[in-house]
């Protein structure tokens, strides 16, 4: 095995035990860091290449991989929603997610919460 690439191992799993401490800590960023005499900037750093790995460790999905779902609609008296209601509309630079006044809680969290997974990577 590679020399650099143990070495890298080893650093990734020492960051991924401060992060935990920190997050187990319930204590803020700031608080934590400033306890284990640590500067945000650096404790951030690890965080983005600990969430950096991880992204490229999942599957990579070609286009003919790639399904869409349909987010079921359980049945509901839609009279109760007022006509006066707009859509809501999510923008990417790739995409624009439109979700309509029929749309109730537990689809709009699950889409937000598919939207949140879809974006993750994007954000490091």
């Amino acid at each position: 095995m590679n020399v650099t690439k143990v070495k890298n191992q080893m650093r990734m799993q020492e960051w991924a035990k401060l992060v935990e401490a920190r997050e187990e800590s319930g204590l803020s960023i700031k608080q934590w860091c400033k306890q284990n005499d640590l500067q945000e900037a650096q404790y951030y750093y690890y965080l983005r290449k600990l969430r950096l790995a991880a992204c490229e460790n999942l599957p990579v999905e070609t286009s003919k991989d790639l399904q869409f779902a349909l987010v079921p609609n359980p049945v509901r008296d839609i009279s109760s929603v007022s006509s006066e209601q707009s859509n809501i509309k999510i923008t990417f630079p790739s995409a624009i997610v439109e979700i309509g006044q029929e749309a109730d809680e537990a689809q709009i969290r699950l889409t937000l919460e598919v939207l949140l997974r879809a974006q993750w990577c994007s954000w490091i």
